[in-house]
């Protein structure tokens, strides 16, 4: 999850040439395979390629999904381990503060280090990467430490692209999901609003007093 200033987003499709994501999809058969039925998985290097681009926008921050890196905290276990562990290591989140946090994950590292340390030493590395959601208000950390909101919206395009069927090209294609975002993002702002970007502007305008 990358948080970006509305004028510097950058659409993925600017990357299509960097991205084995768009191959074998020259045609509208192939643009409505990949949005209906199971989701093609995302290449490492595609992954790569749409950090670093993002990385790049000014002012963007990079947010990894803590319910992900959890999973991925498996590949370094054995298979038989202590269920306490992973546990413990997905309590850091519920701190409301970075201190917090940190203080529980060294107090983590310390207790589990000699039993688990390929774990220990991936977690250490890896694990700021999900702590970028602290310099939000708390009252957004719940819906920003995951991407659980672009899951549910990702499945919202995959069932619309089945009402229409066939799409005569790629840009239809693209056009209708520029739509369905449109309609999602009133939706968060006026609807059923996710998020009270008002504790944003008090934080940022505490944040200016602090500098003065």
């Amino acid at each position: 999850m990358i948080v970006l200033d509305p004028e510097y987003g950058i659409p993925v499709v600017s990357l299509r040439d960097r991205l084995t994501f768009f191959q074998n999809m020259a045609t509208p058969i192939e643009w409505i395979g990949q949005f209906r039925g199971s989701p093609k998985e995302f290449e490492r290097q595609d992954g790569e390629a749409i950090v670093e681009a993002l990385r790049a926008a000014p002012g963007a921050v990079w947010q990894r999904c803590y319910v992900h890196f959890l999973r991925n905290a498996l590949d370094h276990l054995p298979r038989k381990h202590d269920d306490d562990c992973m546990t413990e290591l997905r309590w850091i989140y519920d701190r409301r503060k970075l201190a917090e946090a940190r203080s529980d994950l060294a107090a983590w590292l310390k207790r589990w280090q000699s039993k688990y340390p390929k774990l220990c030493d991936w977690v250490e590395e890896n694990i700021d990467e999900t702590f970028t959601v602290y310099r939000l208000p708390v009252g957004h950390h719940k819906n920003m430490r995951s991407t659980n909101l672009l899951e549910r919206f990702n499945e919202e395009i995959r069932r619309r692209t089945y009402v229409v069927r066939v799409f005569p090209n790629s840009d239809a294609c693209l056009r209708l999901v520029r739509v369905l975002a449109s309609e999602q993002h009133e939706e968060w702002q006026e609807g059923h609003r996710y998020m009270n970007m008002q504790l944003l502007i008090e934080q940022k305008k505490e944040q200016m007093r602090n500098a003065a």
